[in-house]
C-alpha cells in the first residue's frame, strides 16, 4: 500500500481517495493520513526520541520509508510503479516464501484429497483465531456445491466437531504442495496466500478482513484470477455462488497464464541481493 495520488491505495471503511479528486483534496487527504499516523505512533516516538536527544518528527509515514531503499515485494504485473511513488522503490516480485515447503503434505491428507474430485481449500491467515464466523457458512457453501473442502488452520476450536465427512482439518500444510492439487482457494487477502494461489494457476476467493487485504482483493479481481466478497456478503449462498462462478473454465483458464508469470529467482533472493547491494554501498561511503 504505496501513497500515491495517481493510483491510490484501496483503504478499509470506505478512506479511499478517489483518483477524480483535485489535487487540493488529495493534498489535503495525506495530510489527514499523515495526522492519524502522529495520533496513533508519532507523539510516543517522539517522546523516545527526545530522551535520546534526536529532533521531533512530524510526518511519519513520509520519515519511516527509508531513503536508501524501498523494497516492494510483488512484480509490476501485480502493482504497477507510478510517477509518484519514491524514486527508491525497487520491486522484487512475490516472496514466494513457505515455512512449510520442506515438508510433505501429511499422508491423512493426501488421502482425503484422492478420495475424489480436487477440494476447496480454506484458510484464513496463520494468526487469526477468531474465523469461526467464516469457517461456518463455508461449511454450509460447500454443501450446496457438493464440494469437498479443506480447512487450514492452527486453532481447532474454530470449527464445529465434529466435522462433516465433506471437510477435512489440517493445522498446517505447505501451500506450494497444497494449491496444486485442490480446485479453489478462499482466504483473507494476505499476500503470500494469494501469490501462491497464482502460482498455483487456481481461482481464488478472498474475503479481506483488514490492513491491505482489500487493496490485494481488487488486484487480484483486476487480473482475473478470482473476486471478493465484502463483510456483509458471506452468507452460504453468497459463498457458493461466487465459487461456482470461479470454478467456470474462462477463469481457470486465466488462472493458467497467470501461473506462467512467474519468474526466477525467486523474490525473497532479489531482497537479499537488493538488501546486499545497499549495504555494501553503505559500507564504501563510509
Amino acid at each position: 500500500m504505496i501513497a500515491s495520488s495517481i493510483a491510490p491505495p484501496v483503504m478499509p471503511a470506505k478512506l479511499t481517495l478517489p483518483r477524480w479528486a483535485p489535487g487540493f483534496v488529495k493534498a489535503a487527504y495525506w495530510e489527514m493520513i499523515e495526522a492519524v499516523g502522529y495520533g496513533l505512533v508519532g507523539r510516543h516516538l517522539n517522546r523516545f526520541r527526545k530522551q535520546l536527544g534526536l529532533p521531533p518528527v512530524w510526518r511519519v509515514f513520509h520519515w519511516w520509508l527509508s531513503p536508501q531503499c524501498i523494497l516492494a515485494c510483488f512484480p509490476d504485473w501485480y502493482g504497477q510503479p507510478q510517477k509518484d511513488w519514491a524514486a527508491q522503490i525497487k520491486l522484487t516480485g512475490f516472496p514466494m516464501f513457505d515455512p512449510h515447503s520442506d515438508s510433505e503434505l501429511p499422508e491423512d491428507l493426501l488421502n482425503f484429497i484422492s478420495a475424489g474430485d480436487p477440494p476447496i481449500v480454506f484458510t484464513f491467515g496463520t494468526g487469526m483465531m477468531h474465523a469461526a464466523q467464516l469457517f461456518a457458512p463455508a461449511i454450509e457453501a460447500c454443501r450446496q456445491l457438493k464440494r469437498r473442502a479443506i480447512f487450514v488452520t492452527r486453532y481447532a476450536d474454530q470449527l464445529p466437531e465434529p466435522l462433516p465427512a465433506h471437510i477435512h482439518h489440517c493445522l498446517a500444510a505447505p501451500f506450494v504442495k497444497l494449491f496444486p492439487k485442490c480446485a479453489a482457494v478462499v482466504h483473507h487477502g494476505g499476500v503470500g496466500t494469494l501469490s501462491q494461489a497464482i502460482a498455483a494457476g487456481i481461482p481464488q476467493l478472498i474475503l479481506p478482513v483488514a490492513y491491505d487485504q482489500l487493496d490485494n482483493a481488487l488486484r487480484v479481481k483486476g487480473l482475473g484470477a478470482g473476486n471478493y466478497l465484502p463483510r456483509n456478503r458471506r452468507s452460504p449462498i453468497q459463498i457458493a455462488e461466487a465459487l461456482t462462478q470461479l470454478l467456470r473454465a474462462p477463469v481457470q483458464s486465466r488462472c493458467r497464464e497467470l501461473a506462467t508469470m512467474f519468474t526466477r529467482p525467486p523474490g525473497y533472493e532479489t531482497a537479499a541481493d537488493i538488501v546486499e547491494e545497499v549495504a555494501h554501498a553503505f559500507r564504501a561511503k563510509c
